[in-house]
């Protein structure tokens, strides 16, 4: 019995469970402090009119537009190859459209390099978490702040407090090289949200992470989305996402096949046939 309560309580040891128990943390940590509030304006925030963007002979996304609204939630699905991440891409500055446009503040963005779109107020992040190996944790996060604040430990109080919104503050002092995927996740999403975006593009952001990890991030996003940023949120998985999004964009071989309500998707015949399966 009690090598079974071993087990269960200190998987890690004893070392792991003195972690658990009082994280460590630096003795100059510093203390969250919350940046100067970023007015987001209700309405529409960011308007995709017409994209394109081809390779060689094939148009990976084909005269795609959608409109993202101050505080909502908006789904994007479709088969692989679809287009889905180069859409994104676009948006974000790391593709150049070969046509159509991406306003925001109504400035046509398309075609900018990505800090530009960055300063305009548009953050993303990856579906391969990409994070800084050799440092801690508050230093990544506190260096998506470094060119609003005026030092660094104003960038590391404002990360801190970041930290906190989602419930990460204990890994602050934590290097970033070993954590698991569900907190690497959490670190990227902390990274982008730290930068007050107006519009938050999310690729894939419950890939890999178990059914109450997907519950939390969840509840995370429905938090960000009420203070009125707008998510555009790539994801596979419908049970995480359906219940979540309040309109749903559906791409297939870079095309729109559907838009609308998210209880529209299992019931539209061509998103059936395409996507989800005939036993969907």
């Amino acid at each position: 019995m009690a090598l079974l309560a071993t087990i269960v309580l200190a998987p890690h040891g004893l070392t792991g469970l003195l972690d658990r128990l009082f994280p460590a943390r630096p003795a100059s940590m510093p203390r969250p402090e919350a940046p100067p509030e970023k007015a987001i304006p209700n309405g529409p925030l960011l308007r995709v009119e017409g994209l394109i963007k081809g390779f060689g002979g094939v148009r990976a996304v084909d005269g795609v537009s959608l409109t993202l609204e101050a505080g909502t939630i908006t789904g994007l699905i479709g088969p692989n190859g679809s287009g889905k991440t180069t859409l994104v891409n676009l948006i974000s500055g790391l593709e150049t459209p070969d046509g159509g446009r991406v306003l925001m503040g109504g400035k046509n963005l398309a075609g900018q390099r990505p800090d530009r779109i960055a300063r305009a107020g548009i953050a993303r992040t990856f579906q391969a978490v990409s994070l800084p190996e050799g440092a801690s944790v508050l230093a990544a996060v506190a260096a998506a702040r470094l060119e609003r604040d005026g030092s660094i430990a104003q960038a590391e109080a404002h990360a801190l407090w970041a930290l906190e919104r989602l419930g990460a503050a204990d890994l602050a002092g934590k290097p970033c090289a070993g954590l698991p995927a569900a907190l690497r996740r959490r670190v990227e999403l902390t990274r982008a949200l730290a930068r007050q975006p107006a519009v938050l593009l999310l690729d894939e952001p419950a890939a890999g992470l178990t059914d109450g990890e997907k519950a939390e991030l969840a509840g995370h996003l429905r938090a960000i989305a009420a203070t009125g940023t707008a998510l555009l949120v790539v994801e596979h998985d419908m049970g995480f996402l359906l219940p979540l999004a309040g309109h749903v964009l559906c791409l297939d071989q870079g095309r729109p096949l559907y838009a609308g309500p998210p209880e529209g998707v299992r019931n539209d015949p061509a998103v059936v046939a395409a996507y989800l399966g005939e036993g969907a």
